[in-house]
């Protein structure tokens, strides 16, 4: 064979400045991945003379392909911009014609080699999405050739297999996803644990590795998002200005460094959802995956149901030990970091310059906060379940004791020297303090020791005991009218003696997070009355209407205060009907993402996100590309509705500003061009164009996966 074709498996391809979408398979395939045979016609060779050789190496049709330098670079896939040819017969006419076809479709500029490779008989065929952090790989599969469903023609089954370890075998009910697990493993093996999209093929006996690319845009997963937790600790919903420091903290989470970094595979571990701040459940579910851990584990940290019900896998047990000893010695560390976290949190600065500043010195805070929160979770987490696990839990508490349970301890003890003195209850119940010096220094150290705490702390909107004193009197007086229980807990059982050293563990960690808490919301406090300091500031300037409408703003629409931006009566007023509609929403506290229609259903404009962002104008309706607009649409207000789009949709794409796709799936050429375009735009919406006509005014809520029409 001449210096004209090369073969995939000679090793020779990367060496020949042969781009990576066929030298990744020459690599593949001297590595031992099941790449089929093939070879590399490099540009500028003759295309006759290397059609007789390819027709000589192949009796049965072949898939001509390009393997251009522009393809599959580190931000552009150019996923299905160039020609292919699929079934092309073994002969050197046919051969010669489809390389020529394919060489036309790109640049004379760029490197045009084609790759020839053999059809595979598919019986089922694909594209797999594996990415690290994430502990299953996405698939999109179809019965037969795969071509159907990456041009986007077809949406295919949408699949997640669990990710197998070097020594992992596989368990799955189909013989074809076993193989492809198997397969998918041997590929992060060879070619790195890095964002891969592979497309490949099984004829019933093997999965044949077709491609393999870096994967350019993320694409969005449906994941498991739950408001435990939050519900406990914020109001429903929280304050904007809250929301937007839980969003910000939970990118920081995700980040490198972040607490969460090794499992999140750049997610946000907080989504907004109506209003309110969910925890992505998936991202910690997927934590103790990998470690061989039970999903159960992650309601016991997060207070939610178990979701995923994966049992304990003791053979990544046994493989994470090391990783779980480094843990382990970290969450041995917890509670000594704690209490340096909680001696910086005690002092923040009860001055700031702007709205900026606060923001950012605040944020620090909370992140720290959640962060340690996080650790002794953990480290309580596993001694906390045993226990409970033996039934004498709630035993064991009834001997604890930490401020969280001193504040209503304490309030009882002003409630009792009130009940003693002449007056003094009624003096509580209308809110007052009474006159007698032992009830008056009682409550003085009531709210020097508990003042800063208060209802939904962890909001910096929610007022602190220290602000309504008045109802904390009130609160007293009704303990003064009320027998108090037995203060003595009963003495230990065996059962609790026996499973003390566990406790003690557990207990060392408990205590230390209550009394971070506890310290965290005195600084917390400082925090709130600074905002309020700069609120008035902006009100007395005329940047504000009131006061209180700092935590209906953004952190990021404050810096904008800050700026000089002017927050109106009636934007204020506006601003508050959002959120009042969505305090009047039942939302469940578990939910997904998306969630998928079920077959015949009548559309109902959900799909799957592809790029995020809110379009609201009139829909062009479309079952081919046009560059002829309607007349009177603009760009920013036209979302485009296709039943399907591919990369000739491309010129279409730079007319409107969102994208309905109702055939695709996620991992299509369409879908991967739209995300790397970024714009807004969603897949498988399954038949909005016979539901949406053109000049429809309609909402594109890429986001949240809803395209719908608008009065």
């Amino acid at each position: 064979m001449n210096s004209g074709v090369l073969t995939l498996g000679s090793g020779t391809l990367a060496g020949a400045g042969v781009a990576p979408k066929a030298a990744r398979l020459d690599d593949a395939k001297v590595a031992g991945l099941p790449v089929p045979e093939g070879a590399v016609v490099i540009d500028g060779a003759d295309a006759a003379s290397a059609a007789r050789q390819l027709a000589a190496m192949f009796t049965t049709p072949v898939a001509v392909r390009s393997a251009f330098s522009a393809e599959d670079t580190a931000g552009r896939s150019m996923a299905g911009h160039f020609h292919t040819a699929l079934g092309v017969p073994s002969t050197a006419d046919a051969i010669r014609a489809a390389i020529d076809a394919v060489r036309s479709s790109g640049d004379a500029r760029m490197r045009r080699d084609v790759l020839v490779m053999p059809m595979v008989e598919a019986v089922h065929a694909g594209v797999a999405f594996t990415e690290p952090g994430w502990q299953d790989d996405l698939v999109n599969v179809v019965s037969g050739q795969g071509e159907q469903l990456v041009s986007g023609a077809e949406t295919g089954e949408r699949v997640e297999l669990p990710r197998l370890g070097r020594w992992e075998r596989s368990t799955a009910d189909e013989p074809w996803a076993g193989r492809l697990q198997i397969m998918l493993r041997d590929a992060r093996l060879v070619e790195g644990d890095e964002p891969w999209d592979i497309e490949w093929a099984d004829d019933g006996t093997t999965c044949w590795f077709l491609q393999i690319r870096p994967i350019t845009a993320p694409i969005t997963r449906d994941e498991t998002f739950t408001l435990a937790n939050h519900r406990e600790i914020l109001p429903d919903p929280p304050s904007v200005f809250m929301s937007s420091i839980i969003m910000s903290n939970g990118r920081r989470l995700a980040g490198p460094g972040g607490m969460l970094t090794e499992a999140t595979a750049n997610r946000g571990y907080f989504e907004m959802f109506d209003g309110r701040p969910y925890i992505n459940q998936s991202i910690t579910t997927d934590l103790v995956r990998s470690l061989g851990l039970p999903s159960a584990l992650v309601n016991a940290s997060l207070g939610g149901d178990d979701v995923e019900q994966i049992p304990i896998q003791p053979a990544r047990v046994v493989l994470s030990l090391p990783k779980l000893l480094r843990l382990g010695a970290d969450q041995g560390r917890a509670v000594r970091r704690a209490r340096r976290v909680a001696s910086r949190l005690l002092r923040p600065a009860n001055h700031q310059p702007s709205f900026a500043a606060a923001g950012k010195a605040f944020a620090d805070d909370h992140l720290a906060l959640v962060e340690e929160m996080g650790n002794l979770v953990s480290a309580m987490a596993v001694p906390l379940a045993l226990l409970r696990k033996a039934g004498v839990l709630s035993d064991h508490f009834a001997h604890l004791d930490t401020p969280g349970t001193r504040i209503m301890g304490d309030l009882r003890t002003v409630a009792s020297l009130a009940a003693a003195s002449e007056g003094g209850v009624a003096a509580l119940a209308a809110g007052e303090v009474p006159g007698d010096p032992a009830t008056a220094a009682a409550w003085k150290q009531w709210l020097s020791d508990h003042g800063h705490r208060g209802r939904f702390e962890s909001d910096l909107s929610q007022p602190r005991f220290a602000d309504t004193p008045a109802e904390t009197l009130r609160l007293a007086a009704s303990l003064a009218r009320t027998p108090a229980a037995a203060d003595e807990p009963s003495g230990r059982s065996l059962r609790q003696t026996l499973s003390l050293p566990l406790w003690l563990v557990g207990r060392r960690a408990l205590v230390a997070r209550e009394e971070l808490r506890t310290r965290a919301m005195r600084g917390f406090h400082v925090h709130r009355e600074v905002f309020l300091e700069l609120s008035h500031r902006a009100v007395a300037d005329g940047r504000l209407p009131e006061a209180e409408a700092v935590w209906d703003l953004s952190i990021e629409e404050l810096t904008e205060v800050d700026g000089g931006r002017v927050i109106t009566a009636d934007e204020l007023a506006e601003r508050r009907a959002e959120i009042a509609a969505f305090a009047a929403m039942d939302v469940p506290e578990v939910r997904s993402r998306f969630g998928a229609i079920e077959a015949g259903a009548e559309p109902d404009g959900r799909g799957i996100p592809l790029h995020p962002g809110r379009v609201e104008g009139r829909a062009w309706v479309l079952d081919a590309p046009s560059l002829d607009r309607p007349e009177g649409f603009d760009t920013e207000t036209t979302v485009l509705v296709a039943r399907s789009v591919d990369a000739g949709w491309v010129p279409t794409f730079g007319l409107v500003a969102g994208v309905a796709v109702d055939i695709g799936g996620d991992l299509s050429h369409g879908s991967i061009i739209l995300r790397e375009l970024a714009l807004p735009s969603i897949t498988n919406t399954r038949g909005m164009t016979r539901q949406i006509q053109t000049g429809d005014h309609v909402i594109l809520d890429a986001t949240n996966a809803r395209i719908e029409r608008s009065i």
